[in-house]
């Protein structure tokens, strides 16, 4: 004769289920698409949210490869445009969501003059501010050389000084970017410079990822161990390789964006030298030829309390444009610059806490920034956390009932 149940221990067993539910679906799912993982980040649904601009403006064939800093209530966005299909200018535009950009008339960093190094391009901005000025890196471009790396100086972000000595870096003499380099990322990181870039070799014309340091921002020195990104090292089937790096601080851990095979990858590094790469994008390319980011190029990402944002050059067949994208970082619990600002947008806020002397953009006025830093805990870690231990609790307390039990027969 079977044993009677247990009212008790169903109840234990029917509750200790219910929070297995629970922690199982506040859990990011990894779902398939096109044979890959799905991506971790969320396309806006109003992209592009910058195009290329009318007429005879300046750049009136082509929108992309941007830069995105935060700036206390502004967002500032520097991107290159192409006049005509043939000259690349570098411009700026400003938000105060991400989302919505208001463009500043003119180009604020032009080629340089014919002859020059940089006469033909200047594009893939990286800008900074040291405590006392905003640096501009930029890649150049002239028929008479291969891609290399400048810098400008600026105090309010509108006028810019170009270098006299640059180019600052110039491709080789490692073969992994004796053919030029470009498309770089660079942190002010006390006392360093730091410089993730893009280098290509003239073999197969493969791409990987090179890393430099720089006491003073101007005299860079190549890591002697690089490439430190390759197609190996970052799960990347197109024969191409990564490039285009973009890469924050979060806490100790840096965290980088490049672009495999048209799509966004990432990786993360405790040195900025050795990085684990995930296997799961953070954004997939459109499966439209007529969708404007059909191709994916060039991820700005920004820290802004514990959400990512993505900055990305769509391509299609029409001029390339700018898109947008949040990216979700939970769980996590981060150390990260805040400003006493509320940020919102069609589909997220944030609250920022914390004060700062920062001020807006202006075209005349020069922004400078100082901040604090506190922990963020995120809502789905501490969800997690009550989650799992809620339920350690009762399967004891329903281990324990089952072995009363059965001491009891």
């Amino acid at each position: 004769m079977p044993t009677p149940r247990n009212p008790l221990l169903q109840a234990v067993l029917a509750v200790a289920i219910g929070f297995l539910l629970i922690v199982a679906t506040s859990l990011p799912l990894v779902e398939e698409a096109d044979g890959q993982s799905a991506a971790t980040c969320t396309k806006y649904p109003g992209n592009p949210v910058l195009i290329s601009g009318s007429g005879d403006s300046w750049d009136n064939t082509g929108a992309g490869y941007q830069f995105v800093m935060l700036n206390g209530s502004a967002f500032v966005m520097f991107y290159t445009g192409t006049y005509n299909n043939v000259t690349t200018e570098i411009g700026l535009a400003t938000s105060t969501d991400g989302v919505s950009w208001t463009k500043y008339p003119t180009p604020v960093l032009e080629v340089g003059p014919q002859g020059s190094w940089d006469s033909s391009s200047v594009a893939f901005p990286s800008v900074i501010w040291n405590g006392t000025e905003y640096l501009m890196y930029y890649t150049g471009f002239s028929l008479a050389s291969t891609n290399s790396l400048g810098v400008a100086f600026s105090k309010d972000m509108i006028h810019w000084q170009k270098y006299a000595e640059n180019p600052i870096l110039k491709p080789g003499p490692g073969i992994y970017d004796n053919v030029s380099i470009s498309a770089h990322s660079v942190m002010y990181d006390p006392p360093l410079y730091k410089m993730w870039y893009s280098g290509r070799y003239s073999g197969n014309y493969t791409h990987s990822i090179g890393y430099a340091t720089s006491t003073d921002g101007v005299h860079w020195t190549k890591y002697a161990g690089n490439p430190v990104m390759t197609r190996s090292t970052t799960h990347d089937s197109y024969i191409l390789g990564p490039w285009g790096p973009s890469v924050v601080k979060i806490d100790d851990e840096y965290f980088a964006a490049f672009e495999t095979d048209g799509l966004v990858s990432s990786a993360t590094s405790s040195d900025g030298i050795h990085w684990t790469a995930s296997v799961r994008p953070l954004l997939l390319y459109s499966n439209q030829t007529s969708s404007f980011d059909f191709v994916i190029e060039t991820p700005s990402i920004l820290l802004v309390n514990s959400a990512l944002y993505l900055w990305y050059t769509g391509l299609s067949a029409q001029p390339g444009a700018i898109g947008f994208a949040f990216c979700s970082l939970s769980p996590l619990v981060l150390t990260t610059t805040i400003t006493s600002t509320s940020l919102t947008t069609t589909s997220f806020t944030t609250t920022q806490t914390s004060v700062s002397t920062t001020t807006v953009v202006s075209r005349s006025t020069a922004i400078q920034t100082s901040t604090t830093t506190k922990e963020v805990p995120t809502a789905a870690l501490t969800l997690y956390q009550v989650s799992t231990a809620v339920l350690a609790i009762l399967l004891l307390i329903a281990a324990a009932t089952i072995f009363a039990r059965r001491r009891s027969r």
